[in-house]
């Protein structure tokens, strides 16, 4: 009977667990097209992805943004604008469970884990 009771007791204390824990995060992959590039003033790096179809800030080459050390994005910044000119494939990749079309826009974006070039 104790046998039975620790079980049950077992199984309630996992199931609370489960239902307070934190939802797991669906990060995202986005692909498309860069329809523009343009560094401001200040140094922030924005595009256009097809994808989010309005300016998100990648980074800053002024200063680190998020994260993303201005070595980095002066890199990026050179990956983006090839990314224009060709119009090749890009995937860009956000951690987190935001849709990669409602992407916040401008300096509210969150930053890239990375950009790439994908293959043709």
């Amino acid at each position: 009977m104790k046998r039975v009771l620790r079980s049950t007791m077992a199984m309630s204390a996992a199931l609370v667990l489960l239902h307070f824990s934190p939802a797991a995060r669906a990060d995202q992959w986005c692909q498309g097209l860069i329809r523009h590039v343009l560094t401001d003033a200040s140094g922030n790096v924005m595009a256009v992805p097809s994808f989010r179809g309005d300016w998100v800030q990648v980074c800053s080459i002024s200063a680190a943004w998020k994260g993303i050390s201005v070595d980095i994005c002066k890199s990026w910044l050179g990956t983006l604008t090839a990314l224009s000119l060709t119009q090749r494939t890009t995937t860009m990749f956000y951690s987190g469970d935001t849709a990669c079309n409602a992407i916040p826009s401008y300096g509210s974006a969150p930053a890239p884990g990375y950009i790439a070039i994908n293959p043709e």
